[in-house]
């Protein structure tokens, strides 16, 4: 599974970002270790939290209370834990699915974030299968998914023998980094219909300025406690 040929580097769009938190998408964030995977998948966890979506996160970096590193999400950094949330989310998918046979519709939004997931699906084969599932059809119910890996590559994802699955990342979105510069950035890539790459959309420069600076105010009563 390739990237199509990158094009000309173009100024990011500013409703670019907000896009990614109304249109019905996956995401595949790819990059190495200090690339931005976490600080761009912080980000975005921080503007949809903030527009009342649910958010879900398997971080195994992280234990104990993470409130401050992902303000007003639900986050597991033991994955044994995440797993039955992970399968609520599913009972809800099924659930839906049902809704829409009898014509309801409006779901409310539910992502579910797996940093490192290039290093999970190996040893979690129940959250592996679910993730397939939700994988194909769980966008058009408003359940979204953005997994992170340290390439493009479907067997890096578990996905060896069924890259057509690769198709439903609405965007893979490479970090990319230049030491020298000291500089971050986001390259986004969208998905050809049929063509089995993706096209290059747009950069997101300047990584670092995206972290949340301030703490989340529904928790300023835990501090009156």
């Amino acid at each position: 599974f390739e990237l199509a040929a990158e094009a000309p580097a173009a100024s990011m769009k500013p409703e670019l970002f907000t896009a990614l938190t109304t249109d019905i998408i996956h995401l595949m964030l790819v990059g190495g270790s200090g690339a931005g995977k976490t600080t761009l998948t912080r980000a975005l966890a921080h503007h949809l939290v903030r527009k009342g979506h649910a958010v879900i996160v398997g971080d195994p970096k992280v234990s104990g209370p993470t409130s401050e590193k992902w303000p007003g999400c639900k986050v597991f950094g033991d994955l044994d834990e995440f797993l039955p949330e992970l399968q609520k989310v599913k009972a809800e998918l099924d659930r839906r699915v049902l809704a829409a046979k009898q014509g309801f519709g409006n779901f409310p939004h539910v992502w579910v974030m797996l940093d490192e997931y290039w290093r999970i699906w190996p040893e979690h084969e129940d959250i592996r299968a679910i993730v397939e599932e939700m994988l194909r059809l769980a966008r058009e119910y408003h359940i979204h998914l953005v997994l992170g890996s340290q390439d493009n590559q479907a067997a890096s994802m578990g996905l060896q023998g069924k890259t057509k699955l690769m198709g439903n990342f609405t965007y893979i979105v490479e970090m990319k980094q230049n030491p020298a510069r000291g500089v971050r950035w986001a390259q986004f890539n969208q998905y050809v219909n049929g063509d089995n790459k993706y096209q290059f959309v747009a950069d997101v420069p300047q990584l670092p300025s995206w972290e949340p600076k301030v703490k989340d105010y529904r928790e300023f009563d835990d501090t009156l406690a």
